[in-house]
């Protein structure tokens, strides 16, 4: 091989690794606001002389009294880009009147200290309260009021770093702007025409108005299988912790996209919960003592019924789909039972029917909900209705 040759070989090779690291690269992106999301990821960001800076959030912890600033390469309409990696930012939370700023960088709130000079506190203090004033030209001034002083948040074009005033009209002070993080797409979830399924994610996840998340809680000596219920209010959505498998349900089925979550306060549930999931295709960890169960349907004395069903023969482990969640119950408690129903007929019961067959029926209690006891030997054979079995809240369909 002569010089020429191998000198384009290494040429051509290097170029592969640059073009493979900047395609491993992700960026988030923020845009412009003039609004505060509460308890979401913005970013303070000042223009200067065509440029624009945004706000490096570990500067206090070295006693500065500052925030560095870190010139931004590219902003277009509004927008501008991070990699994905930079955790600079700040989650702000409104707090009665005010706001809290929490640094999502270093896990501290920015407040003042006894001089009023920027520090981090490791707690929510009353005293770190800020306020925000968006003014005509989407600047803001974010401030704080003390002995009817303002001391406002600038930046200077000097220095290049964001400092501390009660004079904003100073020549090298210009007010900031609010950058917000832009969510970004995780996944689309289908809810089926069951109006049902399972979810599991790496991340934590913003889940849409509509969408019910339900957790199973307990699996009492009945079978009867006991769920916890939450819903976003109106217009609204709630944030959902990373590595959380939950049950999912929507009066109307349809595709859902689903996005990343920066809320610092996810849901987060009991770690009792009897569901499991994965983020890929695989087999599950199985454990001798428990059985597993896949959302599906199953067929019971020739009757098709949507629920927890066996994945693989007597309840052994099974390939999981990934992004969805799965069912693994002690067998002391599964009693050799085939699957559980979904049962979600009444808002006021919050249970899952175990609908394999159940020897000791002939001895349960069962009464309707005003008081009056039916005799049957099979809970198969009821009308329809609610009933209290053993005191717990059954329907029948």
């Amino acid at each position: 091989m002569n010089k020429k040759t191998c000198f384009f070989v290494l040429l051509l090779n290097l170029l592969c690794i640059l073009s493979s690291n900047a395609q491993e690269t992700e960026y988030a992106q923020y845009e412009k606001t003039t609004t505060i999301q509460n308890r979401e990821i913005h970013q303070i960001v000042a223009e200067y002389d065509g440029k624009y800076y945004y706000c490096v959030d570990n500067s206090p912890l070295a006693g500065n009294h500052y925030f560095d600033a870190v010139e931004i390469s590219k902003e277009v309409d509004n927008l501008f880009q991070l990699p994905s990696s930079d955790t600079n930012g700040f989650n702000i939370l409104q707090y009665n009147n005010g706001y809290r700023f929490y640094s999502h960088n270093i896990g501290h709130y920015c407040t003042l200290d006894n001089n009023n000079k920027l520090v981090y506190s490791a707690g929510q203090d009353p005293k770190g309260l800020w306020s925000f004033s968006f003014q005509e030209d989407g600047k803001v001034q974010i401030f704080r009021t003390i002995s009817h002083k303002n001391y406002i948040i600038v930046f200077n074009t000097s220095s290049k770093r964001f400092v501390l005033t009660t004079n904003i009209n100073y020549k090298d002070y210009t007010l900031p702007y609010i950058f917000k993080k832009q969510p970004k797409h995780v996944t689309n979830v289908t809810i089926s025409n069951t109006l049902w399924t399972t979810f599991y994610s790496d991340c934590g996840v913003k889940i849409p108005n509509g969408i019910k998340v339900c957790t199973i809680k307990n699996i009492d000596e009945n079978g009867l299988i006991q769920y916890s219920e939450y819903e976003a209010s109106e217009n609204s959505s709630f944030n959902l912790k990373s590595k959380t498998p939950v049950l999912l349900h929507s009066e109307q089925s349809g595709t859902y996209p689903f996005y990343e979550s920066t809320d610092l306060y996810p849901l987060i549930f009991s770690t009792t919960d009897y569901l499991r999931g994965t983020s890929t295709d695989q087999m599950i960890e199985a454990k001798d003592d428990y059985a597993y169960y896949m959302l599906t349907y199953g067929t019971i004395d020739n009757k098709k019924v949507f629920g927890f069903f066996y994945g693989a023969e007597d309840g052994g482990p099974f390939v999981n789909k990934g992004g969805k969640a799965y069912l693994a119950v002690p067998k002391s408690i599964a009693n050799q039972s085939m699957g559980f129903a979904l049962v979600t007929d009444n808002k006021d019961v919050t249970n899952i029917g175990n609908i394999s067959s159940n020897p000791d029926f002939k001895s349960s209690v069962v009464t309707t909900l005003s008081g009056v006891q039916v005799k049957c030997d099979n809970k198969d054979k009821l009308p329809k209705g609610i009933y209290i079995i053993n005191g717990k809240k059954v329907i029948v369909k």
